[in-house]
C-alpha cells in the first residue's frame, strides 16, 4: 500500500538505524526504495548487507536528493508515498497511523506528522503552524 524512498548519499553511519526504523513498523505492506545517489563511502554496502524482500536498492549517479526523491517516485508500486532522509527514523507506529489518516479522510492527497529533534540529552519538538500538535492526529 505505501512505497517508502529514503534518499541515500554517504550515510554509512546512520543508515541502518534508518532502515531498522522502517523494517520494524507495526504496518508491514511496504516496499522500501533505497535510492542510493552515488555514496562514495561505504553505504551502499551495509544496506546491501540487509536481507529483506521489501527492500529494493536503486543506484544511481550523484544527482542531488530531489532527483534521487524521483527516482524513488518513478520506481514505486503504490499510490502513496512516504519520504524518510537516510539520517532519521520513525517511530515504529508511524506507518499504521499514517494509513489509518489515509482511511479516516480518502479524500485528502497529503499527509504529514510531527517530527522532533531527539538529541542525546534532550527531545525538541518541531513547533510549525502546519503540522500537527504533541499527540494530535
Amino acid at each position: 500500500m505505501i512505497s517508502v524512498v529514503i534518499p541515500l548519499y554517504n550515510k554509512e553511519e546512520l543508515i541502518t538505524v534508518t532502515v531498522r526504523s522502517v523494517l520494524s513498523q507495526t504496518f508491514a505492506d511496504f516496499e522500501l526504495l533505497i535510492v542510493n545517489d552515488g555514496s562514495t563511502d561505504g553505504s551502499l554496502a551495509v544496506v546491501s548487507a540487509i536481507s529483506d524482500p521489501r527492500i529494493k536498492v536503486i543506484n544511481i549517479e550523484n544527482s542531488g536528493v530531489s532527483v534521487a526523491r524521483n527516482t524513488g517516485i518513478k520506481a514505486a508500486s503504490h499510490d502513496w508515498v512516504a519520504f524518510l532522509d537516510a539520517d532519521d527514523w520513525w517511530d515504529h507506529s508511524f506507518l499504521e497511523e499514517m494509513t489509518k489518516a489515509i482511511k479516516s479522510y480518502p479524500e485528502h492527497k497529503l499527509f504529514a506528522g510531527g517530527r522532533s529533534r531527539v538529541f542525546k540529552d534532550v527531545t525538541e519538538r518541531y513547533d510549525h503552524p502546519l503540522l500537527p500538535s504533541d499527540g494530535e492526529t
